[in-house]
């Protein structure tokens, strides 16, 4: 098989960072994001195609078509891992809770003014 832009140093790392991935139970393989990010670095900068980086490293050519997708979408946070949100994302979301905590306050306040109101109206009625 015919090897392009591999070099002894490329392959140190492939065998470093492939003994990296972790099988689960009900994912498949899980890579990790230093893999990812070589393996999609090889196809944006490298100039090879992800068919070819795909066969050499041993993975699905979909799945790296999948990560350079993502790469290209977020170049800063490309691939944060499970579990964990880009930093736009969490902000997005601890904004999201504070709107909710506002709203539930505002219509609290409603409630109070409203209960207020009535005892005004009563006491002056009196």
């Amino acid at each position: 098989m015919h090897r392009t832009n591999t070099t002894v140093e490329g392959q140190a790392w492939y065998s470093k960072v492939r003994s990296e991935y972790e099988r689960t139970e009900n994912m498949g393989v899980k890579y990790s994001t230093e893999f990812k990010k070589q393996a999609v670095m090889r196809v944006a900068e490298g100039g090879e195609t992800s068919a070819a980086v795909a066969r050499e490293l041993g993975i699905n050519a979909n799945s790296l078509r999948d990560w350079l997708k993502t790469y290209k979408e977020n170049k800063r946070q490309p691939f944060v891992g499970s579990g964990n949100l880009r930093d736009i994302d969490a902000e997005n979301r601890r904004l999201r809770k504070q709107m909710r905590d506002m709203v539930e306050e505002i219509e609290i306040l409603k409630k109070a003014a409203a209960i207020f109101a009535r005892e005004l109206k009563i006491s002056s009625d009196s």
